[in-house]
């Protein structure tokens, strides 16, 4: 998450799975049931839920040797690289057809066995796909990924949100990366390309911008280091629901009626960026929020046809 090298590569990795059985059936005697068997149309165990989760972060790894760490696949055009993200998002959208399901049996013990953690996970690794695609300045505006990873970050947000209002997780340095990188994400795509303006509507826009910003709001209220994180997003969204608001509305100018951001906004933003490379911020957040601090407000003000 933090943009460097792994501490073990995946290919050094040799251990296996555990073995797909209920945990009542292991003994000091030895274990007395057989492998779950998919196949037969049993109820997967508890096990099969960890082994699940266990195959998602196998593939992020990949993925994060494959397109980040690989060097001599840099650019998200060649075509060694599109291959490269062909193959992954097959392996991913399999493993979120294959995800165990289990009755309703009231609160889980863990979140990370839900089928809510999953789909937090498969959207977030749909963003760790397409990201370098979409930021690296010369993407095709027609370009799929653009609104796979507009809605792979709609989602998360109002996910992130749903879950945080019922007070199922706690404030752990992965959720707040992945929320702010979703929330990034998004607005990224609403800056940036037409396309993502056209399938997102002025309501969608706020709704997914507020969803983000409560989710920052409430871990900033429980872990002070998360504070850093909700003011920048909040700054920037309320920036982008201003404008997509105008836009709509079809008024002036920001500059005609103070909604540009004052030279006070852009320096409390620098100093907010600052505090967050002191907090170790990936490069990939860097990207994108160089994008969205830019002169790229002005340009969308001029038409979609100037951008």
């Amino acid at each position: 998450m933090l943009g460097r090298p792994q501490g073990i590569p995946y290919q050094e990795i040799d251990a296996e799975f555990p073995m797909d059985v209920e945990d009542s059936s292991i003994t000091v005697g030895g274990i007395f049931t057989l492998p779950h068997d998919n196949t037969l149309g049993n109820l997967p165990t508890v096990m099969a839920r960890a082994i699940h989760h266990f195959r998602i972060r196998k593939l992020m790894s990949r993925i994060h040797s494959a397109l980040y760490s690989d060097v001599t696949i840099c650019d998200p055009a060649d075509e060694t690289y599109q291959a490269q993200v062909t193959k992954f998002r097959t392996e991913v959208d399999n493993w979120r057809a294959s995800a165990p399901t289990m009755p309703n049996k009231g609160r889980e013990l863990s979140l990370f066995a839900t089928a809510a953690w999953f789909d937090l996970e498969y959207h977030y690794v749909l963003l760790q796909l397409y990201r370098r695609q979409i930021t690296h300045g010369q993407t095709d505006p027609t370009d799929p990924a653009i609104l796979i990873c507009l809605q792979a970050a709609q989602s998360m947000c109002q996910t992130y949100r749903r879950l945080y209002m019922q007070r199922s997780m706690t404030c752990t340095w992965a959720a707040l990366h992945e929320v702010f990188l979703a929330g990034l994400m998004y607005l990224h795509c609403i800056w940036t390309f037409p396309t993502a303006r056209e399938a997102h509507m002025q309501g969608q826009v706020h709704s997914t911008c507020g969803n983000c910003t409560v989710v920052l709001v409430i871990m900033a209220e429980r872990w002070h280091e998360a504070a850093t994180y909700r003011d920048i997003f909040e700054n920037l969204a309320n920036r982008t629901m201003a404008m997509v608001d105008q836009k709509m509305s079809l008024s002036t100018p920001p500059l005609a009626t103070g909604l540009e951001p004052t030279n006070s906004t852009g320096g409390d933003l620098a100093e907010h960026m600052t505090l967050i490379d002191d907090m170790d911020i990936p490069e990939g957040f860097d990207e994108l929020l160089m994008s969205l601090v830019g002169d790229s407000h002005q340009q969308w003000l001029l038409g979609d046809d100037q951008i």
